[in-house]
């Protein structure tokens, strides 16, 4: 393994197992402004794959005929082992096709060897990091922005939209392999009085505390969701036997015999739960919800 080292440099793992044409990348690279890279050189895929993990690096140039990897073997598992290093791949005159579908593989470029100086090789490095930092950013945005439009901002639950969309899957599958499908639905006693007596922020706080604590009372496989105000639902798949259902409910309202700390002050809350199991309940989306809705209402008004 070769390093030239430079200060404050884009830092570039280079996978390169002909010294000659390492050499002449690096001499192209460090010609003028060296001090613009930093290089670290290595011949196999797997000591790349170990340089790669444990330190940071801006570009990977990878040449695709190595020792111990041939073809697009050696890109597909440095994406997967990196998948936030752009690559450029580096390739002979005679394989400019590979290089190109490397790049549709996902490579940011590719440089034909002998057809490269300082400017050719600045610019498309710098191009390479501009290019997929941009990606990225997109990338990010594009999650987020997903993840606002089906998660309640307060609670970071799932919203009502999102809660439709799990909902309506877990029917199709509990359909498909004959499985107990259960749905409830959620309503705090008193909700208002709280806000109307200790403010919006105390009951904000509250509704992110009964959160937390559905969250702990139900399986990993469960799915806590936000419909809105201080309604919440709860979807269990994989039920058994629908006395578990019945006994998660218990569970739940069982947790609510404990106050919760808000504005700093000890607030005793309960709640209403309405159970529909699939199928006995209902066979769709709507049935299920309108049969826990009914089920709710008549839990909350007859205690």
């Amino acid at each position: 393994m070769e390093t030239i080292v430079a200060s404050n440099a884009i830092r570039i793992l280079q996978l390169e197992a002909d010294k000659d044409d390492a050499t002449r990348v690096q001499q192209a690279l460090m010609s003028r402004n060296g001090h613009l890279f930093s290089i670290t050189r290595v011949e196999r895929l797997y000591d790349a794959v170990s340089k790669a993990q444990e330190q940071s690096y801006d570009l990977l140039l990878l040449e695709l005929s190595l020792p111990d990897a041939q073809g697009l073997e050696s890109l597909n598992l440095l994406q997967t082992t990196v998948p936030n290093v752009p690559i450029i791949v580096l390739t002979g005159m005679n394989d400019e096709k590979l290089a190109l579908e490397s790049v549709q593989a996902g490579a940011q470029d590719y440089l034909v060897k002998g057809q490269m100086d300082w400017h050719t090789l600045r610019r498309t490095i710098l191009n390479a990091i501009e290019r997929h930092r941009l990606v990225v950013e997109l990338r990010v945005d594009r999650q987020r922005v997903h993840y606002l439009a089906t998660h309640d901002v307060l609670t970071s639950l799932p919203n009502r939209h999102h809660y439709y969309d799990i909902l309506a899957r877990a029917v199709v599958y509990a359909e498909r392999y004959e499985r107990t499908l259960a749905v409830f639905l959620l309503d705090l006693n008193g909700f208002k009085k709280i806000n109307d007596s200790l403010g919006h922020a105390a009951g904000d706080q509250l509704l992110t505390s009964v959160a937390s604590r559905l969250k702990r009372c139900t399986r990993r496989s469960d799915t806590v969701a936000r419909l809105g105000g201080d309604e919440f639902t709860v979807i269990l798949p994989e039920i058994q036997d629908p006395m578990n259902a019945t006994k998660a409910a218990e569970r739940i309202i069982e947790s609510f015999q404990s106050p919760f700390l808000i504005a700093g002050r000890q607030v005793p809350v309960t709640c209403a739960i309405g159970i529909s199991l699939f199928p006995r309940d209902g066979k769709n989306v709507d049935s299920m919800i309108s049969t826990a809705d009914a089920a709710m209402y008549k839990a909350k008004f007859t205690n």
